[in-house]
C-alpha cells in the first residue's frame, strides 16, 4: 500500500522497513524525507538535530516555510520500536509521517500554484508552519520518563532554552492513524478546544460529502486522559497542543501486526483531507471546508 499521488511519488512505502535509532532503516528514511523537502517548489529551511543518548544516535528533523515570528507545527515520530523484532509501526508512525509529507507538500502548492485560486486572506494571514519528523519516541526497554521521548525532551529544552517555544502558536501531534480499524479521538485539552471542535465542523461535511457516517471527532468535552507522547514535554513547558491520537488505541498497537497490511487507504485518504482543510483554516477561518481543488490524492494502490 502507498500514498501516491502528483508529486514525487510515493509518500508512504519508503517508511515500510524498521526505523530503530542509528540503524541504516533509519538513515534510509532520513535521507529520503530531507530530499523530498529539498524537491518542492519553496525553499524549507532545513535544522537537523543530532545528539546521542543511551548509547544511540537519534536525529530529529524539522522542516520550515514563512515567518521566524510564529508557527503553526506539524509533528509525528518517524522512527520504529526495537521489539518485537520486526516491527513496521504502520499507524506508529509510518502513516502519519506520510500524512505530513503529504501535507507538506498542499501548503507548497498552495503558495506556489494555487494562490490565485484560494481566498487571499489565507495569503494574507499565513505566518509560517513547520514540520517535524521525531526521532526516538519509542522506549528500548520499559517505558519511563527517561526511556521514551528521546527526540521531544531534546528539542523542547533547546527550543526553551534559546526562547523559541513562545514562536509555536499550535502544536498538533499526529499519532496511530490510519489503521483498518474505527476510531475514535478525544478532546485532551481545554486550550485548544476550539481547533478539536474545527475538526469535528470539517469531518461534519467530509462525511456529508463522501457519505461516510463513522465520526473521529465525537465529542468536545475535555478529557482527564493523558496520555504520554511527544507533545509531553511541550505542553510541560506551556505550549498549546492539539494530539490526534485514537483512545482506545488501535488492537496493533506495538504487535508485529501493526504493519503495512492493517493500513486503510480510506482511513489515509480522510485524514489527507481532514487536516488539508484544518491547515486552511487555522490561517483563514471562514475558508470553505472541503475545497474543490485540493487535496490532489489518487488511489492507494495494495
Amino acid at each position: 500500500m502507498g500514498l501516491n499521488e502528483t508529486y514525487t511519488g510515493d509518500l508512504l512505502a519508503p517508511f515500510n522497513k524498521t526505523r530503530v535509532p542509528s540503524s541504516k532503516g533509519s538513515k534510509e528514511v532520513q535521507d529520503f524525507v530531507i530530499n523530498e523537502f529539498i524537491s518542492m517548489n519553496q525553499t524549507w529551511t532545513v535544522e537537523l538535530q543530532n545528539f546521542e543518548e543511551n548509547g544511540y544516535n537519534f536525529t530529529n528533523m524539522i522542516f520550515g516555510l514563512g515567518s521566524n515570528d510564529s508557527y503553526l507545527i506539524l509533528a509525528a515520530h518517524y522512527d520504529s520500536k526495537l521489539t518485537p523484532d520486526g516491527f513496521i509501526g504502520g499507524i506508529d508512525s509510518a502513516a502519519p509521517c506520510g500524512i505530513l509529507l503529504y501535507l507538506s507538500h498542499f501548503i507548497d502548492d498552495i503558495i506556489t500554484e494555487d494562490a490565485a485560486l484560494l481566498d487571499p486572506v489565507l495569503l494574507e494571514n499565513f505566518t509560517g508552519v513547520k514540520m517535524i519528523f521525531f526521532d526516538g519516541e519509542e522506549a528500548f526497554n520499559e517505558w519511563t520518563t527517561v526511556d521514551s521521548l528521546y527526540g521531544s525532551r531534546y528539542a523542547a529544552e533547546k527550543w526553551g532554552d534559546d526562547g523559541s517555544l513562545v514562536q509555536m502558536e499550535l502544536f498538533v501531534l499526529l499519532d496511530l492513524l490510519g489503521g483498518d480499524e474505527p476510531i475514535k479521538i478525544p478532546n485532551y485539552s481545554k486550550s485548544t478546544r476550539v481547533f478539536y471542535k474545527t475538526l469535528q465542523k470539517i469531518e461534519r461535511k467530509y462525511n456529508k460529502f463522501y457519505g461516510e457516517s463513522h465520526k473521529i471527532f465525537e465529542n468536545s468535552v475535555t478529557s482527564n486522559l493523558r496520555i504520554a507522547d511527544d507533545h509531553t514535554p511541550f505542553l510541560e513547558r506551556g505550549v498549546n497542543v492539539l494530539h490526534l491520537i485514537p483512545f482506545p488505541f488501535p488492537s496493533s498497537w506495538h504487535t508485529i501486526e501493526d504493519n503495512y497490511r492493517h493500513l486503510d487507504e480510506k482511513h489515509i485518504h480522510k485524514w489527507c483531507i481532514l487536516m488539508c482543510e484544518f491547515i486552511t483554516k487555522f490561517w483563514n477561518p471562514d475558508s470553505i471546508a472541503i475545497h474543490p481543488l485540493k487535496p490532489k490524492i489518487q488511489d492507494l494502490n495494495s
